[in-house]
């Protein structure tokens, strides 16, 4: 018995399950516990392979969002913003058109647009 290194999960083995005879390195945008492959949870992105916590790489930073399994935050687009930890980015309150933003990274910045 082989114990699984940190930050790889486990592949091939018997049909039940039970013993697995190869590692493999945690890709990006995932984390790997006790052998078992996770995917970073949303607000969060892992752009590091061989990852070991839910804590992945961080929260997404402002102005980028990070759905379930991002491996780099993704920037908002021109007309929206989105604060720290963002899984989606967000339309400015009372906006029916797309309006341009001077900044993305908080909500202030849609009545500072022109």
């Amino acid at each position: 018995i082989i114990k699984v290194s940190g930050g790889y999960y486990t592949i091939g083995g018997d049909s039940d399950g039970k013993s697995r005879s190869a590692q493999v390195i945690c890709p990006r945008g995932s984390y790997c516990e006790n052998g078992i492959q996770k995917t970073c949870p949303q607000g969060r992105y892992g752009n590091t392979e061989g990852l070991t916590t839910i804590e992945c790489s961080g929260w997404c930073p402002p102005a980028h969002y990070c759905p379930q399994n991002t491996s780099d935050p993704i920037p908002c687009p021109l007309n929206k913003y989105a604060t720290g930890a963002s899984y989606e980015c967000y339309t400015c309150p009372g906006s029916d058109t797309d309006i341009d933003l001077p900044c993305q990274y908080d909500r202030k910045c849609c009545f500072q647009a022109v």
